[in-house]
């Protein structure tokens, strides 16, 4: 039996609405019909209605039996930007994912408010990216959530994702960096963890069981430890109800990498997590992908050459200061532009700057390394990062009454 979709809206201006119409219908139905064929729940709330609202509050807001929208998000001009279509290919994938995820299936309590924002964002991608395969999703990813992450990660003041909630008029103390950009790099981990088949099904029990009702964060990792993933637990008290970032560094032998995990945060469990480790040699480069669930481990390797450089968080998605030894170091600051992948660059951009914060690199140099990356840098992205690195180490590091210029 067919769904009706229904659009209400007050836009006088008919040609701006017969441009967008029929994509906006295509667009809600593309992601029931995903949400739907993935978990194998159908839409939980019948017909499917939608509302455009000349200058709502928010871009969208999910309602079971009405999802509301800002109209200037949905109605778009003709010529619009890629970026624009994109943004509301996601806004109208997020809102709908939150039939299932956040009304479907509810939080128990507000200390756990992030988990529908992560699952409404994680399946809008899932949903969007594919329609955009010139587009390098991996790193506008890491770009937009590590280093927001880290800036609080790094600190003394760092607070864990799932945070205590005693009184509901301190709900909005609990919205912050880590819940918005830290929050969904953990939940990628997850799934990492988990295995394609695994992470489906177990969301497939985890809607199923707790369906129209409430279910809270360790309720979800039960459901997944229950799929023979006896560790999940400790993986999931690691890196949800504890705070910081691991420092993860290497030494290089004539046989091997010996790779060191430890925590920034005294008295808290070791963070375990999947490595894409890139050794990058004269003629080739080699990836190797690792677990990294001790205090130390040792990663053989196949060539008697030594690597270039090395990047232990060669996917972006993992988390933490990776510093660089003195080889790799030498060759970041000195040969950047010759990296080929958009990625590793932007990997290496994100490194080198933890570094710099962490006194391991001296300013001179690297205000130096960012006016080389400034001037022969490809990626319109990783231009503006280096941009705004530089702004901040000529405005936040510089003795008082120096001022630093560009050569």
């Amino acid at each position: 039996m067919g769904k009706n979709y229904v659009c209400f809206h007050r836009e006088t201006d008919t040609s701006l609405v017969a441009e967008n119409i029929d994509e906006l219908f295509e667009l809600h139905h593309k992601a029931v019909k995903f949400l739907e064929d993935y978990t194998g729940i159908m839409e939980p709330f019948g017909d499917f209605e939608f509302t455009i609202i000349p200058a709502f509050q928010y871009s969208g807001m999910e309602h079971p039996g009405n999802i509301y929208y800002r109209d200037s998000k949905l109605f778009l001009p003709k010529g619009a930007t890629e970026s624009d279509i994109m943004s509301r290919a996601s806004l109208i994938a997020h809102e709908t994912a939150h039939l299932w995820f956040g009304d479907l299936v509810t939080m128990r309590w507000f200390s756990d408010v992030w988990m529908k924002e992560v699952f409404a964002n994680y399946f809008a991608a899932m949903i969007v990216n594919p329609n955009y395969p010139n587009v390098n999703h991996d790193l506008l990813f890491m770009l937009k959530h590590q280093p927001l992450s880290y800036g609080i990660d790094r600190t003394a003041g760092a607070n864990p994702i799932q945070q205590p909630l005693d009184n509901l008029n301190f709900a909005g103390t609990l919205y912050g960096n880590i819940i918005y950009y830290k929050a969904p790099i953990v939940f990628k981990m997850l799934h990492q963890t988990a295995g394609d088949s695994i992470f489906k099904e177990s969301i497939r029990k985890y809607l199923q069981k707790y369906s129209y009702g409430n279910a809270d964060w360790d309720e979800l990792i039960a459901v997944f430890e229950a799929h023979n993933l006896p560790n999940v637990g400790n993986w999931s008290n690691a890196w949800v109800k504890e705070p910081g970032m691991p420092k993860v560094s290497y030494l290089v032998t004539d046989t091997a990498i010996i790779i060191t995990n430890k925590n920034s945060v005294p008295n808290t469990r070791l963070k375990q997590q999947q490595l894409e480790i890139v050794l990058s040699y004269k003629s080739k480069v080699e990836f190797k992908t690792v677990t990294l669930d001790k205090n130390r481990l040792a990663v053989p390797l196949n060539s008697k050459e030594k690597p270039e450089y090395i990047l232990l968080n060669g996917s972006g998605y993992e988390y933490g200061y990776f510093p660089a030894d003195s080889v790799s170091k030498h060759y970041f600051l000195t040969n950047f532009s010759l990296i080929q992948s958009d990625l590793q660059r932007g990997i290496v951009l994100l490194n080198q700057y933890e570094d710099f914060i962490n006194k391991q690199i001296k300013k001179d140099d690297y205000s130096k390394f960012l006016h080389q990356v400034i001037k022969n840098e490809t990626s319109v992205h990783l231009l503006d990062v280096a941009v705004n690195q530089l702004k901040t180490v000529c405005n936040q590091f510089n003795q008082p009454g120096k001022v630093d210029t560009a050569t």
